[in-house]
């Protein structure tokens, strides 16, 4: 039996900006199996194909960031009020990306009666995760 899905949507939206921001991300997805019954052997296959859809829209620092600490006034509330910042973090825009990416993995598996007692489970599985790329 072949089965399809497609699942998965996320988009907060960033309050400060009135801007969505956030993350959708979607699967794509095709499974199917075939057993097959030969004298004593079980005979399994499987495919699972996958297309992965991430897109991001995010914001680094929305509201910014300053960072205070002792190491100029000996306190880090004064070097604060003094205006002396250990760190400072901005807003860096709006980077957004949209990756995509494929995903196959195939099985195979024997289930081998070799006498009333013993049964041999011998399979193999081959995963193939390319890699992403950019979609524009």
């Amino acid at each position: 039996m072949a089965e399809a899905l497609i699942n998965s949507c996320h988009n907060p939206c960033d309050p400060c900006l009135g801007r969505l921001t956030g993350t959708y991300r979607s699967t794509w997805q095709f499974v199917d199996n075939v057993s097959k019954f030969v004298g004593n052997h079980g005979l399994n296959f499987g495919i699972d194909i996958r297309y992965l859809l991430l897109n991001a829209s995010t914001v680094n620092w929305p509201l910014g960031q300053i960072n205070s600490t002792r190491d100029i006034t000996g306190n880090s509330t004064a070097a604060y009020r003094l205006g002396f910042p250990y760190r400072i973090l901005t807003r860096e825009g709006y980077p957004d990306s949209a990756n995509r990416g494929w995903r196959y993995f195939f099985y195979f598996q024997d289930d081998w009666k070799v006498t009333s007692k013993l049964t041999l489970d011998l399979s193999i599985r081959y995963d193939l995760l390319g890699l992403p790329h950019e979609f524009t």
